[in-house]
């Protein structure tokens, strides 16, 4: 992992976000990008120089947002972009075209402009880039202590493995535990031990890596609610889930549960692609 990939719009949500990426890249020991998207063509602005004075404002900003977390995380490489369109689409497109390895965002933010927010796109962007995303709320309060416990929900559908490989390269990084939580969404025996089976094969795999690795099951009716239930009882870091693979489009959103979760979970999620 060499590049992450920090969207901005100055909130608050935004600011967190970027300290949080911050903690991430001094571990992974990559640089971070700190993107601002100029959307002024939506926004009720008339006049070349209003238009000209917003953006020059919007770069004042985005160099104080960043000097600020220089000060204190001094060792990053960090710099700024600025693109200009529709926020999510630009963010998956830019996230592409330099080929950034992790996108961090926040969900909430309060910059006043619904459309100009970060967190009103967080669903949008999570859905759209090709990258793995993490979104982080701004009321959550993370440590120099990082990742000690990643959660990976493990059920009976095709690609709920294909989270392991970064799963295992956070664990391996931040020295964190794994814990396997398996579902159980069916009172049918055959498909709950494809679910069996897929958590065999992430245990055996994880305790072959040398790390510490726990497993719990729940049968759930559910799932959001059983997964957020149990990350407030097991003192869990961070979650990772699957998200759907769509064409990049407006009308490709994420799963229900997967927007729930990511606008309810009280820790960071990491949305991966199938």
């Amino acid at each position: 992992m060499k590049q992450i990939l920090t969207p901005t719009d100055f909130s608050n949500g935004s600011e967190h976000a970027l300290k949080y990426a911050a903690t991430l890249a001094t571990e992974l020991n990559t640089s971070i990008t700190s993107l601002w998207i100029d959307n002024s063509s939506s926004l009720d602005l008339h006049g070349e120089v209003i238009i000209n004075e917003y953006k020059k404002d919007a770069k004042r900003n985005l160099n104080i947002h960043l000097d600020k977390i220089r000060k204190e995380f001094p060792g990053i490489e960090m710099q700024s972009a600025i693109r200009s369109g529709k926020v999510y689409k630009e963010i998956a497109q830019y996230a592409q075209t330099i080929g950034f390895d992790l996108i961090v965002l926040g969900t909430h933010g309060g910059s006043g402009f619904e459309d100009y927010w970060i967190g009103s796109n967080a669903y949008r962007i999570v859905s759209t880039a090709q990258c793995p995303v993490i979104s982080i709320r701004p009321n959550y309060s993370f440590s120099e202590k990082g990742i000690t416990k990643i959660l990976t929900p493990i059920d009976h559908t095709p690609h709920t493995l294909d989270k392991l490989g970064l799963v295992i390269e956070f664990a391996k990084t931040f020295k964190a535990e794994i814990q396997i939580l398996t579902l159980y969404s069916t009172p049918l025996k055959t498909i709950n031990r494809k679910a069996d089976l897929a958590t065999t094969s992430a245990y055996n795999r994880i305790k072959e890596e040398g790390i510490t690795v726990y497993q719990d099951s729940v049968n759930t009716s559910n799932i959001t609610a059983d997964i957020l239930d149990f990350i407030n009882k097991s003192n869990i870091d961070l979650l990772a889930i699957m998200t759907e693979n769509k064409a990049s489009d407006v009308s490709s959103m994420i799963s229900q549960e997967a927007q729930q979760l990511i606008n309810q979970c009280s820790v960071p999620v990491l949305s991966i692609k199938e």
